[in-house]
């Protein structure tokens, strides 16, 4: 751990309460207690407070005003927004010798812990449900690490290429496929049921598309998972755009299920879907006013192995963003374009998903490099960040 973060006499200041905030504090074991307060630019999130995964107190969230009331050294600063550059230097310039962290950087790294990503993972779905304690968390920890256990802590399934945005900077690519189409609902079952015959638990199942409430048999693909023990929890990922039924709100309000919906701010739709997802009582989690890593074109970069190794260690990739497509496991979601574009095609991005697939998956779960790295952005040392959701005008 960072030794400033050690520091006992101080406590922690966070610029910017959004999820990179919990992932933070997870990262590193932040307690509650460590945590003083918040500072964040907006103003609805000011109003809204934070709350910690594993707590029910809200810490206070205050503008950047409060720099002006306080004294910036009697805390240690942890910056988890992008482009943190002005925030640095506005902290530095308040004296004190302070010396903000970034988080993630290479003096705060991203640690991908298969197990504290699953302690994320899990209370994530049961936020403002089960009321999970840090205790249950720290159990789950201890099963991961000492029960020699295949668990999965997320795993993302590709239903979709349709969508009804065209994002510029999309990490999957769908603007720039040559074709957009529907996985078969046989085919998706047969890879549900080949994943779960190989690993002793998945925590975190994500449906993602494109866009899947496009997809006509999406009823069909989550009774299917419902069904299966292994799963601990669905997610439906959207851009709150399509209109939905009342027999898929009814589904959708089952207690393992949870939708996250990306509000880019460039369509009335989503507000009204977010209201009536809660007056329908849907555990639902809004993601507003992102900032995402541009992921770049799809040229090969030719990076040396240690860069790659670096990139990769860095992202999600290893722990959090393997995607099932069309019977193979891929390294992300970004392998799985690159492979349907022809930009990368040998086996180091993906194995064959089957009936005895157990020691492949525990394999390529300890990959340290994968070749979509070497067509993407994403953590290089020159990675810069866009606004989340532009749209391709042509």
């Amino acid at each position: 751990m960072n030794q400033c973060l050690m520091d006992e006499k101080k406590k922690i200041v966070i610029w910017g309460a959004s999820n990179r905030a919990h992932r933070f504090m997870m990262d590193y074991c932040i307690s509650e207690e460590k945590v003083a307060f918040l500072v964040d630019r907006k103003k609805g999130v000011q109003d809204e407070g934070f709350v910690y995964m594993v707590g029910k107190e809200k810490k206070k969230v205050y503008s950047p005003h409060v720099l002006d009331e306080l004294s910036v050294e009697d805390y240690i600063w942890v910056i988890t927004v992008g482009q943190p550059e002005d925030i640095v230097e506005e902290l530095k310039s308040k004296g004190g010798g302070v010396k903000p962290l970034v988080y993630p950087s290479d003096e705060l790294p991203c640690r991908n812990n298969l197990a504290l990503y699953a302690m994320w993972a899990y209370n994530l779905e049961n936020e403002n449900r089960h009321n999970l304690t840090y205790d249950d968390l720290r159990k789950k920890y201890e099963e991961l690490f000492y029960n020699n256990k295949l668990i999965l802590p997320r795993m993302t399934m590709v239903l979709t290429t349709r969508c009804t945005f065209r994002c510029k900077e999309c990490i999957e690519m769908i603007p720039y496929l040559k074709k957009h189409e529907d996985i078969a609902k046989e085919e998706i079952f047969r890879d549900i049921d080949n994943l779960v015959s190989s690993v002793d638990e998945c925590v975190f199942m994500e449906l993602i598309g494109g866009e899947p409430f496009l997809y006509k048999d999406l009823d069909e693909v989550i009774r299917y998972i419902l069904k299966q023990d292994k799963i601990r929890n669905i997610a439906v990922v959207t851009n709150g755009t399509v209109n939905i039924s009342a027999e898929m709100l009814s589904l959708l309000k089952h207690e393992k299920i949870s939708v996250i919906v990306s509000d880019y701010g460039i369509s009335d739709k989503c507000g009204t879907f977010v209201e009536i997802l809660k007056e329908h009582a849907i555990c639902v989690q809004v993601l507003q006013e992102q900032e995402w890593f541009a992921p770049g074109e799809a040229h090969k970069r030719n990076r040396r192995m240690d860069d790659l190794k670096r990139q990769y260690d860095k992202c999600h990739s290893p722990w959090w963003c393997k995607t099932i497509y069309k019977g193979d496991m891929y390294a992300c979601v970004r392998s799985v374009a690159l492979h349907e574009l022809g930009y990368i095609g040998n086996e180091q991005d993906l194995i064959k998903l089957d009936s005895e697939s157990k020691e492949k998956i525990g394999e390529f779960f300890k990959r340290d490099w994968c070749e979509a790295c070497d067509h993407c952005d994403l953590y290089a040392e020159s990675h810069t960040y866009c606004r989340a959701g532009e749209q391709i005008k042509q």
